[in-house]
């Protein structure tokens, strides 16, 4: 095998490394995004639940104080 041949092996085989590791690279921000995504899923109920309750307890603690007052 010539020299030049061999150049240009070596030369593909960096340019096929180059490819992996940034497809590795990219593999790793969509895993990291639908973690994001997973997290933040479960994040949206939380937000309405914890609304929902202090709503409830500022409602129960109107009634009260106007119940003090009267």
């Amino acid at each position: 095998m010539g020299f030049q041949k061999q150049q240009e092996q070596v030369a593909r085989i960096e340019m096929m490394q180059e490819k992996t590791r940034k497809y590795v690279a990219e593999q790793h921000k969509l895993m990291t995004a639908t973690a994001k995504l997973n997290r933040d899923r479960w994040l949206g109920p939380l937000v309405v639940v914890s609304s929902l309750g202090g709503g409830v307890l500022a409602a129960v603690a109107s009634h009260m104080i106007k119940g003090m007052e009267g």
